[in-house]
């Protein structure tokens, strides 16, 4: 949802270490979920792309977890998913902009 991103951006946007991204992108590689591009705004942190086959997997995940979270009690629609998720985001949004301050790192 952010587009190309460089290892520490990402790291910064989920909030754990570069070199546990660093870690990850390199397995995503591997597996073509991910590919690099140059980075016009600094040349040593390349940014980070995600291939159609990484796009593919990242939608099967959600699908299952929707299907999986819809056989809950209750019978959760998908726009209740969707709604939670939505807010569990803006949480998520809100502890970065809490840990970082205002505007930013």
């Amino acid at each position: 949802t952010h587009g190309d991103l460089t290892v520490p951006q990402l790291g910064r946007l989920q909030s754990v270490s570069r070199q546990f991204v660093q870690r990850m992108t390199n397995e995503a590689a591997a597996r073509d979920w991910v590919t690099t591009a140059p980075n016009p705004a600094h040349q040593r942190s390349p940014l980070i792309r995600l291939t159609p086959a990484g796009r593919a997997t990242i939608e099967a995940i959600t699908t299952r977890e929707k299907a999986m979270l819809a056989e809950l009690p209750g019978g959760l629609t998908d726009a209740e998913i969707d709604a939670c998720l939505r807010v569990l985001g803006r949480l998520v949004d809100g502890f970065a902009e809490t840990e970082q301050g205002p505007g930013g790192p």
